[in-house]
């Protein structure tokens, strides 16, 4: 399988909000897919370990709440993958005093017991030791961009404020080549989620890999890919070529606008023996 590796370049994205004197000025590897942006260095090695431990934190509570609850697990009818996934909504504290209500995934898009634990977020959104990754991704000129554009094409307000979603994927350190730290299968985020994708990558390196959705019958895509097989064109046995790969290293932003967001498919790769990795991602309408 022929995978394009990146070329390292140096065009630079410099946040609206931020002055050139900002411990953040990120730079942007070229990808041959439109509107796919990598920020390398998007925080700094302070705050990368910060919000890692905040993080693998936060979705051990979730899942310590999660193991208390007497309700049966609720099914997901709006996810992204081609399985019949189950949640449980819990109230988490946080440290600045507010709660936010989140849906926790104990092992999404898997049967490995002990695997990919997925947390998502609406309403409140939770920080991470204190570093200000909204602020500083709400900065930059193409996420404002992609924002508006999407809002007018899609018919919404210009004017509403930014509402966000947080989704916090923890994946536990691999166990060799017979039991890898576990991938993400082939998607599309949902519409829902937000006009733009924002992937901050914490702890191991994750490799991302880009292709074209294959043609369904009847020519249209949808929104995610969902376990009901007649909902999306990819299912089991489908093969979707790679066209690019990409690896993000700790504290790297994948910004994903226009096609990238809105037409290819993305999956994180399994990696075998791959140790512990967090992915915060982030959405905005």
């Amino acid at each position: 399988m022929f995978v394009r590796q990146l070329a390292r370049t140096s065009r630079v994205f410099v946040p609206r909000a931020y002055s050139s004197a900002s411990p953040v000025d990120p730079t942007s590897s070229s990808t041959s897919i439109p509107g796919l942006h990598v920020l390398r260095d998007f925080i700094t090695v302070s705050e990368r370990r910060a919000a890692f431990d905040a993080a693998v934190a936060l979705s051990g509570r979730a899942e310590v709440e999660a193991g208390k609850s007497s309700r049966p697990d609720a099914v997901s009818t709006a996810h992204n993958v081609n399985s019949k996934e189950k949640f449980q909504s819990v109230a988490l504290a946080l440290d600045n005093g507010e709660t936010a209500v989140c849906e926790h995934f104990s092992n999404y898009a898997s049967s490995v017991e002990g695997g990919h634990k997925l947390t998502y977020f609406r309403g409140t959104i939770p920080d991470f030791g204190g570093v200000t990754i909204m602020e500083r991704l709400g900065a930059l000129h193409e996420l404002q961009d992609e924002v508006a554009s999407s809002r007018a094409r899609l018919s919404r307000s210009a004017n509403d404020h930014w509402r966000w979603r947080l989704t916090l994927n923890h994946y536990p350190t691999g166990q060799g080549d017979s039991v890898p730290r576990l991938g993400f299968p082939w998607h599309r985020d949902l519409t829902a989620n937000g006009a733009a994708t924002m992937i901050l990558n914490l702890g191991a390196d994750g490799a991302l890999e880009f292709g074209e959705e294959p043609q369904s019958d009847t020519g249209d895509k949808v929104d995610g890919l969902r376990y009901s097989s007649s909902d999306h064109a990819v299912v089991d046995g489908d093969e979707v070529v790679p066209l690019e790969r990409i690896t993000l290293t700790d504290g790297d932003v994948l910004l994903l606008t226009g096609p990238a967001r809105w037409e290819y498919l993305h999956r994180v790769v399994p990696c075998p023996g791959g140790t512990e990795r967090v992915s915060l991602v982030y959405g905005v309408w």
